[in-house]
């Protein structure tokens, strides 16, 4: 697997490093250059930066500012440290932040390919968002799916989130870790135009962790699993990766909505759906439950029932939980979706049930 150490990451992310390796830093430089002045003529600086970052604060205002050093700094510098002064640097960093911003405290470093630091990539791609001047954030409706969010941002060390409700739950989390991961894999969050370039020579955890984030996000689950989003080169992606996994889909397919914005989609076979439970899976649970279910319907004993049956199957569902969506009756019933519509419209003529219409457009059906 990669890893990415702090020499990979972009050169407008800055750090802070414990004072005593930063002590033995600066009198290697010093001792390579002859003295401040010639070590900031070098880097065409103001020798009063060199000696804020050697002190690790700055005088502003009348008042002491913690001074960060910028990763750019530590790039053109490595090549006058010892293998054994670079691997002491990274060991002491004690955060890392861009310019202004919340920091990353007590990171964990190197950041190394994971299937939670691709789920995290994944997420970011479907319901998230990291545009150049706000701060990122994820939303999502799913409590189980932002819970599972907040644990995967701790691979990066102690990271700092906050919550808000707009029309969904909103976690915020902080500006340096879309930065990082967008320089280290290459990948442009803010325009969502690709998958990272890494993740195909990633092992099949991580492909598996960044394909089931995308289709809790963007993804439904009921007679078929289908994915869409508005960047074509995404799904051609998504299904590439689904091929490695011997999953097969759809062509993929091009809607308008009512805005005539376009967008692509693709859905999983049938056949395939099985495979897609085993290898990918959904961490939404509702969306898991209604795939499991489709799954067992492929083994169900009974291919034909009699209508009486199928009738009386219907009737004892409702009956037992009120009121329940099409698909919700047709995986309890284990009978396809289109199947169970045209007998709960036979039984609603019957007078036996009623429908109401829910504002999303689904039926929902009751005694």
């Amino acid at each position: 697997m990669k890893s990415f150490h702090i020499w990979d990451f972009p050169d407008d992310i800055y750090i802070l490093i414990k004072p005593k390796a930063k002590e033995k830093l600066f009198a290697h430089l010093y001792l390579k250059f002859g003295n401040r002045e010639r070590l900031a003529k070098f880097l065409h600086l103001d020798p009063t930066t060199i000696k804020e970052y050697q002190l690790g604060f700055s005088d502003k205002d009348d008042k002491k500012w913690i001074q960060y050093i910028p990763v750019k700094f530590f790039k053109i510098m490595k090549t006058y440290f010892t293998k054994c002064l670079v691997k002491e640097i990274e060991n002491s960093v004690l955060a890392y932040r861009p310019r202004a911003g919340t920091p990353i405290e007590n990171p964990i470093l190197p950041i190394k390919e994971s299937p939670e630091l691709y789920r995290i990539v994944g997420h970011i791609l479907g319901d998230g968002s990291a545009t150049k001047r706000k701060v990122p954030y994820y939303a999502n409706s799913c409590k189980d799916l932002r819970e599972e969010f907040i644990t995967d941002l701790q691979i990066f060390g102690k990271v700092k989130i906050s919550n808000r409700k707009l029309t969904v739950p909103v976690i915020n989390f902080p500006t340096a870790i879309t930065k990082t991961l967008s320089h280290c894999l290459d990948v442009p969050f803010a325009i969502k135009e690709r998958l990272p370039k890494n993740i195909f020579s990633a092992p099949k955890k991580c492909k598996s962790a960044l394909l089931r984030a995308l289709f809790d996000d963007e993804g439904s689950s009921s007679a078929q699993v289908t994915i869409a989003m508005i960047n074509k080169k995404l799904i051609e992606d998504i299904k590439v990766l689904l091929l490695e996994f011997g999953i097969l889909s759809s062509s993929i397919c091009v809607t308008k909505n009512n805005s005539c914005s376009s967008y692509y989609h693709l859905s999983v076979l049938a056949k395939s759906n099985e495979d897609f439970l085993n290898k990918i899976g959904f961490s939404h649970p509702k969306k898991l439950s209604i795939l499991i279910a489709q799954v067992k319907k492929r083994y169900r004993k009974h291919r034909t029932r009699e209508i009486s049956e199928i009738e009386n199957l219907i009737l004892d569902y409702l009956r037992r939980v009120k009121h329940a969506r099409t698909i919700e009756i047709a995986n309890n019933i284990h009978l396809g979706l289109c199947h169970t519509l045209l007998h709960l419209k036979r039984i609603e003529r019957e007078n036996k049930i009623k429908k109401s219409i829910e504002e999303n457009k689904f039926y929902r059906w009751h005694i």
